[in-house]
This record gives C-alpha cells, sequence and structure tokens, in this order.
C-alpha cells in the first residue's frame, strides 16, 4: 500500500545537486497553482442542487456538455433549458464553465442503415457537413457570449465516445474555434485527446494545426500519477512555447475511493503542479478530492528534493508554508 506524507516544512532547494529527477522542470510555470475542476454533468449526470454544496474557492472551473443531439434534434427546433441551467449554476457559484461541444443529432451523422436506429453510435459520429456543425457551434457561442470564454471539442477520442478519425476530428476543431473566436475573441478552446497520454497524436496535431486550439485535455485511465511525470514533462517543453494550455481529467476507480483516496489525489494534484498543468479536473469532487487540494493546490511547484529511485518527493511553494509530499512507488516502502 502506497502511504503519501504530506508535511510543512522549511526548506530550500538546490537544482542539480545528487540523482536526476523523475521529470524536468516544465517551462513557464504558472505563477499561481493549478486550480481545480469538475466534470459532474459528463453523459448522464447532472448538477445536483440537492447536494452539499462545495465552496466556490474549491472549485474554479466546472465542464459542461453541449449535447447537439439533444439541443437540435431537428434543424430549427432548439431547446436551450437544460444547458441554460447548468450554466447559470455554474456562474452563480463562479465557476467558470468549461462547455464540451459534442453529439451529433441523427439528421447530421454519417452514420447509415443499422448505426441510425443507436443513439450511442450515430450521436457519436463526426457530422456529414462541416458547415452544420459550425451554425451550432455559432448558436452556442452566441447563447453564452459574456458567460463562457471556454470551451471544449467533444470530451474524449476513441471508441465509443468518438467514431470518426483523427482528420475528422481535427476538422472538427478548427471550425469550432473558428465560429467561437468570430463570435469572442477571447474564446479559448480545449482540443479532446485518446484516453492516456498519446504523445504522438498530440504532438502531430501541435505541429500540423497549432492554431486550432489553445489547450490539451488529457484523460489518463488506469495508471499511476507518478507514470505521467515523463510524459507529461514532454508535452509541456513542446506545447508550453506555442501557447498551450494542459488540462487534466481525472477519474479514480471505484474500488480505490476508500480511505487511500486523498493520498492518491495527492499524488495527481503534485504530479500536475510538477508537469506545469494549467487545470485538473476531477469526476467527482468529495471530502477526499478537497482534502488533497486543500493542502497541494494552495502554492506553485518549487523543486525535487533527492530520493531514490522509487520514491518521489515533491516541494510546493517556500519558506514557512512550503509543504512536502513524499511517496514510495514500491509496495511495502
Amino acid at each position: 500500500m502506497l502511504a503519501v506524507v504530506l508535511l510543512a516544512l522549511v526548506v530550500v532547494v538546490r537544482p542539480g545537486l545528487g540523482q536526476q529527477p523523475a521529470a524536468p522542470s516544465a517551462p513557464g510555470h504558472p505563477a499561481v497553482p493549478a486550480p481545480l475542476g469538475t466534470i459532474p454533468q459528463l453523459g448522464t449526470a447532472s448538477l445536483d442542487p440537492t447536494r452539499p454544496a462545495v465552496p466556490a474557492a474549491k472549485i474554479r472551473a466546472v465542464k459542461i456538455l453541449a449535447d447537439w443531439s439533444v439541443i437540435e434534434p431537428q434543424r430549427g427546433q432548439t431547446s436551450w433549458s437544460h444547458l441554460d441551467r447548468l450554466v447559470a449554476t455554474a456562474v452563480r457559484e463562479r465557476a467558470a464553465p468549461v462547455v464540451v461541444l459534442a453529439h451529433t443529432p441523427r439528421r447530421a451523422s454519417i452514420g447509415s442503415g443499422a448505426d441510425l436506429t443507436r443513439p450511442d453510435v450515430y450521436s457519436r459520429q463526426p457530422p456529414r457537413d462541416v458547415q452544420d456543425w459550425e451554425r451550432f457551434v455559432t448558436a452556442v457561442a452566441e447563447r453564452y457570449r459574456g458567460r463562457v470564454s471556454e470551451w471544449q471539442v467533444w470530451p474524449q477520442l476513441g471508441l465509443p465516445q468518438f467514431r470518426g478519425t483523427g482528420s475528422e476530428y481535427v476538422a472538427l476543431l478548427r471550425a469550432a474555434r473558428g465560429r467561437l473566436l468570430a463570435v469572442d475573441p477571447r474564446a479559448r478552446v480545449a482540443m479532446a485527446t485518446p484516453s492516456g497520454i498519446d504523445l504522438s497524436f498530440v504532438l502531430r496535431v501541435a505541429q500540423s494545426a497549432p492554431g486550432a486550439f489553445d489547450a490539451v485535455s488529457l484523460t489518463p485511465r488506469g495508471v499511476e500519477p507518478e507514470s505521467l511525470l515523463r510524459p507529461l514533462s514532454v508535452l509541456a517543453v513542446r506545447l508550453k512555447p506555442l501557447g498551450k494550455a494542459i488540462w487534466l481529467d481525472w477519474g479514480v476507480d471505484p474500488s480505490r475511493r476508500g480511505d487511500h483516496a486523498s493520498g492518491l489525489w495527492a499524488r495527481v494534484f503534485g504530479v500536475a503542479q510538477a508537469a506545469g498543468v494549467e487545470r485538473v479536473f476531477a469526476e467527482d469532487v468529495g471530502t477526499p478530492v478537497l482534502q488533497a487540494a486543500e493542502v497541494t493546490l494552495r502554492q506553485p511547484f518549487t523543486g525535487y528534493l533527492v530520493r531514490d529511485p522509487d520514491v518521489f518527493a515533491l516541494v510546493l511553494g517556500t519558506g514557512t508554508g512550503a509543504v512536502l509530499l513524499a511517496w514510495a512507488s514500491v509496495e511495502g516502502r
């Protein structure tokens, strides 16, 4: 069982001494720690007013799904009430709404035959006509102008979430960013990625279509947080000079939501800080997430301490308020 230790300490980090760190420090770290976000309403869930409110200061952003297949199943026949409520709730709670544009209506899908009898198939396919997609994006942007300035195109790539090619996705991404900027020049657009960290895909899009996105949203699953240090740092080195941000969507396996969940989230947040991640989104913001965030997201990453190969020791902040986040990746240590 991994043990995570959170200690307040006074420490001076001296780079270059002793063993090499697990990953290089990413250039251009933000002056403030990565804020915590949440994605409670992707899929079938929704913002639930009956649940205890999370203090606004804790949640800085919330992802909200704008499901095209539900909003406009027939051209010109729109239903905005559900999305209106979600955006209004986020604004009221002072959490920046990040609207995720996705899911194709049956009438617009490239599907045919049996595909068109299954909403879980046709809605995940790209539209036949990109101009139809642009009309939808424009309508959403104009409706929420002044309230929403951050967007994402599709929650995640790969089956079963997206049933198209990489090229088809990039076409949707380009078109969406073009329409969003036409409505709001301050708009920022995040690119979805396949599950895990697909470095080749992200870097290929960054090279071929650098003007198509402002942030990369990563969705690693089934990996330990420390295994992300190197790939995240590689992305930071490549993307930060281009002005691209990195977002991290993290979901915890239900079997790991017990007594040690706070320690797991502390590792997630520590790794995100060390790699220069701009924002961390949690699928379910409960007590373990908030406990870990309270300690690890208050201060920016300072550096590594000298350690054994399987021991990770990250320093956040400086002076008397500094925090040491340390854990061993070998069972029994």
